[in-house]
C-alpha cells in the first residue's frame, strides 16, 4: 500500500468512493456535490490523502488545517475501501 498526496488524477475515484459510502449518502452527498468539494479542496491546498493498493484507491483522509487552535489540524472526512 502506498499513501500520497491526491491530485486531480484521483477526483474521480474518490467521487467514487464518497458517493459509495451508506453515511454520506444519508447526509445527501452527490457526485457533482462531492467533484466539487474535492476540486475546492485541492485549490486551496488542503491534505487529501490518498491510500493506493495496486493502483486502486483503497481510502482517503481529508485533512484541514485550521487558524483557530494553534494551527491544528482538522479531520473532514476519513473512508476507507
Amino acid at each position: 500500500m502506498r499513501i500520497t498526496r491526491a491530485t486531480r488524477a484521483h477526483v474521480g475515484g474518490l467521487v467514487g468512493l464518497m458517493t459509495g459510502s451508506p453515511l454520506l449518502r444519508r447526509y445527501g452527498v452527490t457526485s457533482g456535490g462531492a467533484r466539487a468539494n474535492l476540486l475546492e479542496g485541492l485549490r486551496e491546498r488542503e491534505l487529501l490523502l490518498v491510500a493506493l493498493e495496486r493502483g486502486e484507491i483503497a481510502g482517503f483522509a481529508w485533512a484541514i488545517t485550521t487558524r483557530a487552535l494553534d494551527r491544528a489540524a482538522y479531520l473532514r472526512l476519513l473512508l476507507v475501501a
